[in-house]
């Protein structure tokens, strides 16, 4: 039996095109203290609008350049955006070196701005993906490291919960 964890959605922000919900993301203590235990994880995270890569602040190609990868962009496929908190989200899933890994891009509302990817299991969604990197579960549970990220250092300073 899956665990399912539905997140409120408290409302919109702004007004037309570029509107934005503001929600919280499940607690790092609610994450599967097993890592193979991430795939019974069903999340629902709202959507930006409009959901689609164009809107993200930097492309495919140019988040890959800035992890210093080469990829093919027919190989990878845009999966969906996402608001969690202060974050906007843009996911993409494709091959590195044969394993499954996601992309994000995302920006927080102050402009900060922070490309990621991660190896992953063939049946994480892209919302397992977003939970664990929001949480820096990867790290945490799998390997002790992010497969890169930009910056380095990260932009991200999580507090001694686990997120910002």
């Amino acid at each position: 039996m899956a665990t399912v964890l539905h997140i409120a959605l408290p409302g919109w922000h702004g007004d037309g095109p570029g509107r934005r919900y503001t929600v919280a993301m499940i607690d790092l203590a609610d994450m599967p203290d097993d890592i193979r235990d991430l795939v019974r994880l069903e999340l629902e995270l709202p959507r930006l609008d409009p959901d689609n890569e164009s809107e993200a602040p930097v492309a495919l190609a140019d988040a890959a350049g800035r992890l210093n990868l080469a990829l093919p962009s027919s190989d990878w496929t845009f999966c969906r955006t996402a608001r969690v908190e202060d974050r906007d989200y843009w996911v993409w899933r494709g091959p590195i070196a044969g394993r499954v890994h996601y992309l994000a891009v995302w920006q927080k509302d102050n402009g900060d701005l922070c490309c990621v990817a991660q190896a992953c299991a063939a049946d994480w969604t892209p919302e397992q993906f977003i939970a664990g990197e929001y949480h820096n579960y990867f790290y945490d549970h799998w390997n002790q490291q992010y497969t890169l990220r930009y910056p380095p250092s990260g932009i991200d300073q999580r507090d001694t919960a686990g997120h910002s």
